[in-house]
């Protein structure tokens, strides 16, 4: 990283966002000497705004507000992909910002990842987009196998999505999602899931974490081994891919992907 990207070891870091990981970010700064600066809609009252140096009680689309915290810090980060692509292009537009705002709006909406990764001749499932029933019966109708129904954005464990069969009652399964934007994918037969994370400087430079392997149970990560015990050309293969997707949205900061590996030993 060139010395005007690196920012001073008293630096401030402005955090956009004020849940559980605001909160552990904010701890983990104090611990290396860091002031931080929660900015969210609830920050006073946040887990993260309860051990943060500074808070800014604002909404996200407030440029005024965005722009005085941007001008009270030396960079700015968020604490996970849900606050608005927006928001970071106006502080990006004066501050150090990761991930940026590209990276956030691929990262918000399951059928930008989707296209971003195929586009890249990474291996996705089949899928389909769905905005009503009756997208959703023609998807169904060229799968002809089980799928599973998601909301395009949010929704995680779990949330926000159905398993679907051949059959099943697609007006119901619709209500029952709550969502005019969602994306039907294939069901694919998997042996396990493991990540590649890696952190990218605003030069390009990478660097690898060894990939994980990870379990879940009842849809939530219970369990993570790094190193994970595969192969050494699958997680080449996961790193390499990973790293093709960090620099298609010029990333700065840090990237973790999933992926399943297929009972062909495939990603």
């Amino acid at each position: 990283m060139t010395d005007e990207n690196s920012i001073p070891g008293t630096a401030c870091i402005g955090i956009l966002g004020s849940g559980q990981l605001g909160r552990m970010l904010a701890i983990a700064a104090a611990q290396l000497g860091l002031q931080t600066h929660v900015f969210a809609p609830d920050a006073d009252t946040s887990p993260a705004g309860q051990v943060a140096t500074r808070t800014t009680t604002a909404a996200y689309d407030d440029i005024a507000a965005l722009r005085r915290f941007a001008a009270s810090v030396d960079a700015v980060t968020s604490e996970f992909e849900n606050v608005p692509a927006a928001t970071m292009e106006v502080i990006g537009a004066s501050c150090l910002a990761s991930p940026g705002a590209a990276a956030l709006r691929a990262a918000q909406h399951r059928i930008a990842e989707k296209t971003l990764a195929a586009g890249l001749g990474i291996p996705t499932p089949r899928y389909w987009q769905v905005r009503n029933r009756e997208d959703l019966t023609l998807a169904m109708e060229a799968l002809d196998g089980p799928a599973i129904l998601k909301t395009c954005q949010l929704g995680y464990d779990g949330k926000g999505q159905r398993r679907l069969m051949p059959g099943d009652d697609l007006a119901a399964v619709l209500a029952e999602l709550h969502s005019d934007d969602a994306i039907l994918e294939e069901m694919i037969a998997f042996d396990g899931e493991i990540s590649a994370l890696l952190a990218r400087d605003p030069d390009g430079a990478i660097c690898h974490f060894p990939v994980t392997q990870n379990r879940h149970e009842n849809g939530i990560l219970a369990t993570s081994v790094a190193p994970a015990p595969i192969v050494p050309a699958l997680a080449t293969a996961a790193q390499t891919a990973a790293a093709a997707l960090a620099d298609a949205v010029d990333l700065v900061g840090l990237l973790a992907v999933e992926f399943f590996v297929g009972t062909d030993g495939r990603l």
